[in-house]
């Protein structure tokens, strides 16, 4: 009888084990797949970079804009979110909110295919009616959203070309993939849209890509990821775990050097639903080489934009809108070294 008691006692040892083993926290992070900003995230998914650095890591998809999202970061409905500097998130504060960037998710670099442009309607180049910003002139061109990136884009150009709204039919209306292909094929002469949706109309014969966030701001940080300050408090190893898989994602999407891999293209395929050839036909991957490296510098900037328009009443110090530890552990974690940002 003590034998088989023993006997059994060793065969329960294991089973014991493993229920006392913790299972790996989790973080629900909120993305919109047909958008490429959040391609890292799904790249870390994928080839199990999260799994590797201790997390489970749950993606809530979301297809509307950013601008919408702080209130689910606060209520804790999601832990982290893919968003960009917009003037909704400038002007939570006001709002008794308190999301902080803890990592940019992708930036502008020369060689590197953005996320934002400004696509001509593909009649309009073929009749070269369209090749230089002062061709907007008499023009209907949309902007997309108000406070958006491509927003931000067309008001950069009109700017620097000297040009106003009144100098042409400048609308804010069509702020969706599908809205951008009706936007080109029956009213705007130029649309401002986001890869991969660029690449589509491209495919499809509707519009010419034109000019890029990259062309009218060489240091603009295309988007961020944000979590609340409650959730920073509240899980800092679940946080840190996470970015920990998030910069070895970034590293394999940068260390393609612009190329897409076989596997960045079944992983962009199966997020996205596009066809293997179409995501091949993108011209790059986002650029992801900084490894999550917030620059104060390009924030200020574009919270200044914004002010100027007067999108964002009062400016917020920069410091009070960012959390860099996280990131700065993750790199170190991870064994990366930044580069110089241009």
């Amino acid at each position: 009888m003590k034998a088989v008691a023993f006997l059994l006692t060793l065969l329960l040892l294991p089973l014991s084990s493993v229920a006392q083993t913790p299972a790996p926290p989790v973080v629900k992070v909120l993305m919109n797949p047909q958008v490429i900003f959040t391609f890292p995230v799904m790249v870390g998914i994928d080839k199990g970079f999260f799994a590797q650095a201790g997390v489970n890591v749950q993606a809530v998809i979301h297809s509307g804009s950013s601008q919408t999202i702080i209130p689910s970061l606060a209520r804790g409905d999601i832990d982290v979110a893919t968003i960009s500097a917009n003037p909704g998130f400038f002007n939570q504060f006001a709002q008794g909110f308190d999301a902080k960037l803890i990592a940019s998710s992708n930036s502008s670099r020369k060689g590197w295919n953005p996320a934002v442009w400004l696509v001509v309607r593909q009649s309009d180049w073929d009749a070269k009616t369209i090749r230089q910003p002062r061709d907007l002139r008499g023009k209907h061109f949309d902007g997309a959203t108000p406070g958006g990136e491509g927003w931000y884009l067309a008001r950069h150009l009109m700017t620097n070309a000297a040009l106003t709204p009144a100098d042409m039919t400048f609308s804010e209306r069509f702020s969706t993939a599908g809205d951008w292909l009706a936007s080109l094929r029956n009213v705007n002469d130029v649309q401002a849209a986001y890869e991969p949706t660029v690449t589509q109309l491209e495919q499809q014969k509707v519009g010419h890509r034109w000019i890029s966030i990259t062309d009218v701001d060489p240091s603009y940080q295309e988007s961020f990821l944000a979590a609340s300050a409650k959730t920073l408090k509240a899980k800092p190893d679940a946080i840190r775990r996470f970015l920990i898989g998030y910069v070895k994602a970034c590293k394999y999407i940068a260390d393609a050097n612009g190329k897409w891999t076989p596997d960045m293209i079944a992983i962009m395929a199966k997020w996205t639903g596009l066809a293997p050839d179409l995501v091949a036909a993108i011209p790059s991957p986002v650029y992801t080489g900084e490894y999550g490296t917030i620059h104060v510098a390009s924030l200020e900037e574009v919270q200044r934009f914004w002010h100027l328009y007067g999108l964002v009443p009062t400016e917020q110090p920069i410091g009070t809108l960012i959390d860099t530890t996280f990131i700065t552990a993750a790199q170190k974690a991870a064994g990366v070294t930044v580069p110089a940002h241009p």
